[in-house]
């Protein structure tokens, strides 16, 4: 290890860390909670699209009188699919 070695202080190591290393890499230790916040907000865009969705396969059935969800939609969500 570098640190014991050439004695470099342990100070240095992290100075040089925080100087050399990229955004990307000071980035990536995303804290739990903000990840679990970013997830919520996805399942939340999702859950909104599912209903949009929803909403037009019901309009579209009343204009046509044709049954489309049975046509159109999965038996099982995907997610119970892939398991």
């Amino acid at each position: 290890m570098l640190l014991k070695k050439d004695d470099v202080p342990r100070t240095t190591i992290g100075y040089w860390i925080k100087k050399y290393s990229t955004l990307v890499q000071q980035n990536t230790g995303m804290s739990k909670l903000d990840e679990i916040k970013k997830l919520k907000e996805r399942i939340e865009e999702l859950e909104f699209v599912k209903d949009f969705q929803q909403d037009i396969i019901a309009d579209m059935e009343i204009i046509t009188g044709v049954d489309l969800s049975k046509k159109s939609l999965p038996k099982t969500p995907a997610c119970r699919q892939a398991g």
